[in-house]
């Protein structure tokens, strides 16, 4: 199928999309251009002060592929309940990260840019990727398409891989060989999971007919044709084979007509991607995928099967999205469910993951990512201020520690489930881990700030800036902080229109405390309601807001179920703890001294931070961290 969009004309118009001017259309410092455009051959040009009749069918058209998705997810919403609805974050176009964060996406757009993953190289065989047909396409377009919307920069390449994808799909529109009419790869569907995210991702941000098509050609293909087949999917663990790589394996034979992977449960990554392409065009067949790949989740136990647990969150945030647009609590408590379990069970003591229940071998950061972005929409749908800590613990302590320095991501060892301590397992899993990580650090700057009628949450404290929006009201802030180093933010409002009253709500974990704001330099009375420092306010051009708390020093008993008994970990506000010392002894009264950057004095012990920057000395190669101690300093 060849692309309705040239690709010069495509990257003029992500020029537009991604550039942030500091005098935008709206009058407010970097408000994002969108400028008006019409396609014309000969390239993008303002509109004519005649339209001509091509002209004019072209924008029909255009019409029509906007509005109808429109109406569709209209219908599919209607009866949701408000009260499930929760705060929503803002746009990525409206957020502008700064400092460490910004530092983190800008250097893995960098590696998302490399060779590796250019068009000439990003396309696999089906023995080159290992029998991931799809998988690293997939997760490279939903990469660079999350980044150009989070950073404000062009992806340079993502347009030409756009173009390319059809000619390099099979002739029912899908990736890998023809699947067969008894026999289902389940490797095959899980990797189309990351094709529809992707695509539904570069839909919902560019509108582009032809990526639609592509998504309708993935469903066609193959997914409605898998209707039937999730009822059968092997459960019992001893039908199953429990080796597998870091990259997972394909069975050789097939178990009840399916071919398994060892990573066990992969098929449920499916599951978000076609909850979000029913969300753009729902219909009644691919409904009865859904249904069947839920009723598949209820039938599964992880635990028992030793499921993957990147696999098994994936799944929990297809509930999610799902429970979003049809308002089933069913929905909801089951993913609750199914992440009390993941924390109790699969999450490591520096909240990173077992790549597999049961099976401690190394931790994944593309799990990670998907903890972080379904803790975080836990706490959007429950107000439950826990899941935002735990958010917060996963970011700081889980994915900041995966990030190497070339800006990829690796995997590390299971800290606490065999050991006391914490070590490079593999530096790069540069065929999926890196291009997840770039979700996540998208997902992450998004997450800053969420807003719900008058309502402005500040849920992350960071560098950076935001445009928000309530109602016919708007902000344009600022904020600079210390955190998770020092207590201390700083949100300067420059542009509100109209002057109306607002709720600024900070967020308030259990491990800070002493909450103290002033208000251009005067102390105000707040509140506190579920985890958030409730501020009053009439926010105007100028006005400066300031929060500082202290960071609590604690011991902190194991997350982990199964983590070596007898032993906790030593926080600083959200920090885990680590020494270079594997013999180190930690005094039962902890005084904890920041000194500089991730560096501390722990009762005379030099400590350091699991988080860091992007470290070089973090690698295989490099030393353990000691992150587990005796709390009586034995």
């Amino acid at each position: 199928m060849p692309r309705q969009t040239p690709p010069a004309r495509r990257k003029t118009r992500y020029a537009e999309r991604c550039a942030w001017t500091h005098a935008g259309p709206r009058g407010y410092p970097g408000a994002v251009n969108r400028p008006t455009y019409i396609v014309e051959p000969g390239g993008v040009h303002s509109p004519p002060s005649c339209m001509t009749a091509w002209a004019l069918a072209k924008i029909i058209l255009t019409l029509f592929f906007w509005v109808t998705p429109f109406f569709w997810v209209a219908g599919v919403r209607a009866d949701l309940p408000a009260e499930t609805l929760g705060p929503e974050p803002i746009a990525l176009a409206d957020q502008k990260p700064g400092g460490e964060l910004r530092a983190r996406l800008m250097k893995n757009f960098d590696r998302l840019e490399e060779e590796k993953y250019q068009p000439h190289r990003v396309f696999l065989t089906n023995q080159e990727s290992n029998h991931w047909p799809g998988d690293t396409e997939g997760r490279t377009v939903l990469a660079l398409t999350l980044l150009g919307q989070a950073t404000g920069r062009a992806p340079r390449h993502l347009d030409t891989i756009l173009d390319l994808l059809p000619e390099r799909m099979n002739s029912r529109g899908y990736f890998g060989d023809i699947a067969g009419e008894s026999v289902a790869d389940e490797q095959q569907l899980a990797s189309h999971g990351w094709v529809l995210c992707s695509l539904c991702e570069h839909y919902q941000w560019s509108r582009d007919p032809a990526t639609l098509e592509l998504i309708r050609g993935v469903m066609k293909g193959l997914v409605l044709p898998a209707r039937g087949r999730f009822e059968r999917y092997p459960i019992d663990p001893g039908r199953r084979e429990h080796g597998g790589s870091y990259s997972g394996s394909l069975s050789s034979r097939p178990v009840d007509n399916w071919f398994l992977s060892t990573d066990t449960g992969c098929v449920l990554i499916l599951l978000d991607g076609v909850v979000q392409a029913y969300a753009i065009e729902p219909s009644p067949e691919l409904k009865t995928v859904i249904d069947e790949m839920i009723a598949l989740l209820d039938r599964i136990d992880f635990r028992e099967v030793k499921a993957q647990t990147h696999a098994t969150l994936t799944g929990a945030r297809g509930l999610l999205r799902y429970y979003a647009l049809t308002g089933d609590t069913a929905l909801l408590k089951k993913a609750q469910d199914i992440f009390a379990i993941y924390t109790r069970h699969g999450m490591t003591e520096t909240y990173e993951n077992y790549n597999w229940f049961g099976r401690p071998m190394h931790t994944e950061p593309c799990a990670v990512v998907d903890a972080f972005m379904v803790a975080m929409e836990l706490w959007r749908l429950t107000a439950r201020p826990d899941y935002l800590e735990t958010a917060h613990h996963i970011y700081y302590n889980g994915l900041c520690a995966e990030q190497r320095a070339n800006g990829g991501f690796g995997c590390n060892s299971c800290a606490g489930a065999d050991s006391s301590g914490l070590k490079v397992k593999l530096d790069e899993a540069h065929w999926c881990c890196t291009m997840r990580g770039a979700e996540g650090l998208a997902r992450v700057a998004q997450a800053a700030y969420f807003t719900l009628d008058d309502s402005v949450f500040v849920t992350f404290y960071a560098d950076n800036e935001a445009s928000l929006r309530l109602g016919n009201r708007h902000l344009w802030i600022r904020q600079r902080s210390r955190y998770p180093f020092a207590g201390e933010s700083t949100i300067d409002i420059q542009v509100s229109s109209p002057e109306q009253d607002i709720s600024l709500r900070l967020f308030a974990p259990s491990f800070a405390e002493n909450y103290r704001v002033q208000v251009n330099g005067a102390p105000v009375e707040t509140s506190v309601d579920h985890g958030f420092v409730v501020v009053p306010l009439r926010p105007r051009s100028g006005d400066t807001v300031r929060l500082t708390f202290d960071l609590a020093t604690r011991w902190a008993e194991p997350v982990n179920a199964h983590t070596i008994p007898g032993l906790a970990t030593v926080r600083y506000g959200p920090l885990v703890l680590a020494s270079l010392d594997a013999d180190a002894r930690v005094p039962p009264d902890l005084v904890v001294r920041h000194t500089q950057l991730n560096h501390f004095d722990c009762s005379g012990v030099p400590m350091v931070s699991v988080y860091h920057l992007m470290d070089a000395t973090i690698r295989e190669t490099g030393p353990e961290r000691r992150i587990l101690f005796a709390r009586d300093g034995s």
